[in-house]
C-alpha cells in the first residue's frame, strides 16, 4: 500500500469480490507489483472470480518524475511482476493504469514506450481528460446495451 496506515488488502480484496458478485459485475482490478508479490493468492481469487488483473506500477510511484535510471529499474520491476501474474493465472496483464495518472500533463513518452513494450495494448489515462468522457458511448468497447447520454451532458464534452 503506499500509505502507513495499516490495512487488511486481502480482506478488504474478498468483500470487493463478493459484492461484485452479488451484482455479476466484471471488473478490472489494478494492482501495483509489490501486491501481486505479497499476495500472490488474492490475484488468483481475482482471476478466478472472472475479473481483469491490470497493473498500476510497481511501488504506486509517480511515474511522472521518473529519472532515466528509476524507469530502468521499472522496466526490469514489471516484467518480473506480469511473469508473476502470467503464471498465477495464466494470462500477463495487457492494461495499465499509472499511479497519479501521470499528472499534471497525463502523458509521458518514456513510459508509454515502456508499456509499449511491454505489450500493454490499453492505458486507462491516457486521452481521457475529463470525466464526461467516462460517459461517451464510443469511449469503451462495452458488448450489449448502452446507456443513453443526456445531450446537456455530451454538449459540454
Amino acid at each position: 500500500m503506499p500509505h502507513d496506515a495499516p490495512y487488511d488488502v486481502v480482506s478488504a480484496g474478498r468483500r470487493i469480490l463478493d459484492r461484485l458478485a452479488e451484482f455479476g459485475a466484471p471488473a478490472v482490478f489494478f494492482v501495483v507489483g509489490r501486491l501481486a508479490e505479497e499476495h500472490p493468492e488474492l490475484i488468483g481469487e481475482i482471476a478466478q472470480a472472472g475479473h481483469e488483473i491490470g497493473l498500476h506500477g510497481y511501488d504506486h510511484d509517480d511515474l511522472a518524475f521518473y529519472d532515466a535510471e528509476r524507469l530502468s529499474a521499472l522496466d526490469r520491476d514489471l516484467a518480473r511482476v506480469e511473469t508473476l501474474i502470467s503464471d498465477i493465472t495464466g494470462s500477463r496483464p495487457v492494461g495499465f493504469r499509472a499511479p497519479y495518472l501521470l499528472g499534471p500533463r497525463f502523458y509521458r513518452r518514456e513510459v508509454y514506450d515502456l508499456l509499449a513494450d511491454h505489450g500493454y495494448r490499453w492505458v486507462s489515462n491516457r486521452e481521457i481528460r475529463y470525466p464526461v468522457e467516462l460517459l461517451r458511448p464510443d469511449r469503451l468497447p462495452w458488448p450489449g446495451p448502452r446507456r443513453q447520454i443526456p445531450a446537456a451532458v455530451t454538449a459540454r464534452g
